[in-house]
């Protein structure tokens, strides 16, 4: 019995150590076979997905597991892979679609565990120029395919490798293409792609990461928030106001959080919190903009409500602090812009009104739609020099451009119009 044990056992031994040579001939057949593709690209093409197929017939061995080279060569051919779907992608972006957008981050993985089951200088300095070919292409080639792809969890995982990557290459004192602005760059793409239907990513734990690292960039706060404000609207609250104590002069960020109020009809406390910001910073011009923009809001919203007395009042508080913007920076593009839409609107209010009376054909009917038409021709006229001005200091906003090509339409000089639209 004990005879017929140890043939089983050494029968094991056998079988084991044939797998394992097998392995390791597969590596090096899959190594003979990346060098004959690198030859000839085109003409050995099937060389390439035979190496990929060799190599992952060879990982079934715990022993291949093991060894730096093995991990060397599936980077190696991974990285190739994944240059190769990129490059065909570039040519022709329908055939990313089906393609296989883990590649470079397997590649990645592989080519740290060489490096960590290296014993010989030149297997590291192997892995080491493997990983620094990825630090430069991983995220901004792998990770914006599959982004442009819809693949958002390869995208994530290659954004999010890309950082794990520079990170390592510091760890063992080589340079990375991992600048700060860089970090800053991957982090909002991965935010991005977290805050996507179905991408698979939770979206909380990737904005913590992004405000743990410092990045000083106001879409991860805006994504965050969009994300969440139809379906967790406290949270997507959190995001809006911890952006805006981080950036309090973000525009986008406080005009999010204008129409978050005037959804909720709280404007007041916008009004109060902006002029707090002017006592604490009287010479910024964007605050004054900003509150002018508020109370333009307001007075939209009270016309539309028929509260002619209070979107009156609203409408001076409007006019009062875009000129107070302009007084501070002649240059304020916002406040210039304000005042032009801010006359036109009220312009294009009345013709609304005009509209309404246009078939009252009665000797009072028709004095009042004279009053009217000339009210409204002169709101016209007051707009268009605050629209001219915005259009000098910055004449390829095309907004501007629109508002001055209807200007022109609606005083009848439709031949100006035309060259501007």
């Amino acid at each position: 019995m004990k005879k017929t044990l140890l043939l089983f056992g050494a029968l094991f031994v056998f079988v084991g150590m044939a797998n394992a040579q097998e392995g390791i001939k597969a590596i090096k057949k899959a190594s003979r076979f990346l060098v004959s593709y690198n030859v000839d690209q085109t003409a050995n093409a099937d060389k390439l997905t035979e190496a990929k197929d060799l190599v992952m017939a060879a990982f079934e061995s715990d022993e291949v597991k093991n060894s730096a080279k093995a991990y060397q060569v599936k980077g190696d051919v991974f990285s190739k892979m994944a240059s190769k779907v990129v490059n065909a992608a570039l040519l022709d972006p329908e055939t990313a679609k089906d393609a296989d957008m883990t590649l470079g981050v397997e590649a990645v993985n592989a080519y740290m565990k060489a490096y960590e089951l290296a014993e010989k200088k030149f297997e590291k300095k192997d892995a080491v120029a493997g990983l620094k070919f990825l630090d430069n292409s991983l995220s901004e080639n792998m990770g914006i395919v599959a982004f442009q792809n819809e693949n958002w969890k390869a995208a994530y995982d290659a954004f999010q490798t890309t950082l794990s990557l520079g990170d390592f290459l510091k760890g063992i004192g080589e340079e990375s293409n991992l600048t700060t602005e860089k970090m800053e760059e991957i982090m909002v793409n991965s935010v991005s792609v977290a805050s996507q239907e179905n991408s698979g990513v939770e979206l909380g734990p990737v904005i913590e990461k992004a405000i743990g690292m410092n990045i000083q960039n106001p879409t991860i706060f805006q994504l965050g928030y969009n994300a969440f404000e139809k379906t967790d609207k406290t949270k997507a609250l959190n995001f809006l106001t911890k952006g805006i104590e981080m950036f309090p002069e973000d525009t986008g960020l406080l005009f999010t959080q204008i129409n978050y109020y005037l959804t909720e009809g709280k404007l007041e406390l916008l009004i109060d919190k902006l002029k707090a910001a002017i006592v604490a910073e009287p010479e910024n011009a964007g605050v004054y903009s900003i509150l002018g923009n508020t109370y333009d809001q307001l007075y939209s919203k009270m016309k539309e409500e028929g509260n002619e007395e209070k979107a009156e009042e609203y409408f001076n508080g409007a006019l009062d602090y875009y000129n107070q913007a302009t007084k501070i920076d002649p240059n304020n593009f916002n406040s210039y812009y304000g005042l032009g839409v801010l006359y036109f609107n009220k312009a294009a209010k009345i013709g609304a009104e005009l509209n309404e009376i246009g078939s009252d054909y009665s000797a009072e009917g028709i004095k009042k739609y004279d009053a009217l038409k000339e009210k409204m021709t002169g709101f016209y006229e007051q707009s268009f020099p605050f629209l001219e001005q915005a259009e000098k200091i910055n004449g390829e906003d095309p907004s501007v451009l629109q508002a001055l090509r209807e200007y022109y339409a609606r005083t009848g000089k439709l031949e100006k119009s035309n060259e501007y639209k």
